[in-house]
């Protein structure tokens, strides 16, 4: 045996040593190596611990991998929701609220304001004319030559909106059996009444067993408990020189429903 021949086998080697301790030692020398090899991944280890300690912490996301995300803020156990405040008279949603009415200008020289408080109404008249008739669905006032008439009248027959109740109003009109009109006419138009919509009726006819023609202009408004408010201006004899329509605006800019 040379001294290049495997020593394994626990034969004697020259000087007495026997393969067994060479075995011994490279065991230690593989032992040492192993060892440091362990104390670098340690180390490597360590200095990725450090650096992901300060960075993003990350968490799984929806597909199994992971994100990158901030920490969630942890919400104050005292912490409570502030309700956004309703503005005062306010409607609730998805519903359409009524606008106020503008206040009517001052009165012109010789008229005055009259309560119809049975019709919820105040509106304003010429000085000298008087009540004609007053019952819970309309009142009427007449002037002192016995011409002119002007009146209120409220209710829910035809509808809730100013355009319903005129519809059917004026299909009313149109019976003559029932409403005496004869000979109707009529020219219809929508126009703003201080703010809110309403209907205007113009109407030329002749009352049963009358020759002569008469004219009336009438305007037509919601109200806010369902109804409808007309406002009628009557010319029992009209011409060239009817005051019909500045009596009607005149009116018309005086009258206030819903009152009190």
């Amino acid at each position: 045996m040379t001294d290049h021949q495997s020593a394994e086998d626990g034969d004697t080697l020259p000087g007495g040593r026997t393969g067994r301790t060479g075995r011994t030692r490279r065991m230690a020398e593989l032992a040492a190596v192993v060892s440091a090899a362990t104390a670098v991944a340690a180390l490597v280890l360590g200095l990725f611990g450090l650096i992901g300690a300060g960075g993003s912490t990350r968490t799984p996301d929806a597909s199994g991998g992971s994100s990158s995300m901030p920490p969630a803020e942890t919400p104050s156990a005292t912490a409570t929701a502030t309700p956004t405040p309703t503005p005062t008279g306010s409607a609730g949603p998805g519903a359409t609220p009524t606008p106020a009415p503008s206040p009517p200008p001052p009165l012109p020289p010789g008229w005055r304001r009259t309560d119809a408080a049975a019709l919820t109404t105040s509106l304003a008249l010429p000085d000298g004319w008087k009540l004609k008739e007053d019952d819970a669905q309309r009142a009427n006032w007449i002037s002192p030559d016995g011409r002119y008439v002007l009146g209120v009248k409220r209710d829910s027959t035809h509808g809730s909106t100013a355009q319903a109740a005129s519809i059917g109003q004026l299909a009313w009109y149109r019976q003559s059996a029932q409403s005496k009109m004869y000979d109707l006419t009529a020219e219809s138009r929508a126009l703003d009444q201080r703010g809110r919509d309403a209907v205007r009726l113009d109407l030329d006819f002749r009352w049963e067993g009358e020759r002569t023609p008469s004219r009336r202009i009438e305007l037509f408004l919601a109200g806010e408990r369902g109804q409808v408010y007309q406002l009628l201006a009557d010319d029992l004899r009209p011409d060239q020189a009817s005051a019909l329509p500045e009596l009607f605006e005149t009116a018309r800019a005086q009258l206030v429903v819903d009152t009190p």
